[in-house]
């Protein structure tokens, strides 16, 4: 069990995972901008 979680942590910092979900969320967010004022949406949140 912990060599699996430990697999993770290792894929996590060598892939850097979390600088290239920051870069996608970034690219979601000005893609998907238009829909926050948009009257027909009643709720846009940024949830993960």
């Amino acid at each position: 069990m912990l060599q699996g979680a430990v697999a993770v942590l290792d894929r996590f910092d060598e892939e850097d995972v979390l600088p290239r979900n920051r870069q996608r969320t970034a690219a979601l967010s000005a893609a998907l901008a238009p829909m926050e004022v948009d009257t027909w949406i009643e709720k846009f949140r940024r949830a993960g």
